[in-house]
């Protein structure tokens, strides 16, 4: 399948003078999503995918409702959230459902949980590739 896409990619997008792979996503996102290999991927189950960016993934909001469940759990020194059906007994996370009850208000946590899940257009401009990476 990676092999038939990137011929895709190459058919439907690459020119002799322009490669969307090597210029600023959120620039060049209108056209991806306007594309032919976007179609096809976007038709793919998700479940097929072995390593998943956000941008072929739900929105945010989906993640943030996942939040709510009281089964997901964030540790801030990690920066990480994990997902345990039978309960978490690790070092650093908490329920996500408890954490929320010490803001003034659920939409208050929730947007500081946005501003943790999302990489805005701001965040990555002025940014080597690298320095999004270890950011991402």
């Amino acid at each position: 399948m990676a092999n038939k896409a990137f011929k895709l990619l190459k058919k439907s997008m690459v020119t002799d003078y322009f490669n969307p792979v090597i210029h600023n996503y959120f620039d060049e996102m209108p056209k991806l999503m306007k594309s032919k290999l976007y179609s096809v991927l976007d038709k793919m189950p998700k479940g097929a995918l072995h390593h998943l960016h956000t941008t072929a993934a739900p929105n945010a909001d989906f993640y943030l409702a996942l939040t709510y469940e009281d089964c997901v759990y964030y540790n801030d020194r990690e920066k990480m959230f994990k997902v345990a059906p039978h309960g978490l007994d690790e070092d650093g996370y908490l329920k996500c459902a408890d954490m929320r009850k010490f803001y003034r208000s659920p939409a208050e946590y929730d947007e500081w949980l946005l501003r943790i899940i999302k990489m805005t257009k701001e965040e990555c401009e002025k940014k080597e590739s690298h320095e999004i990476w270890n950011e991402f």
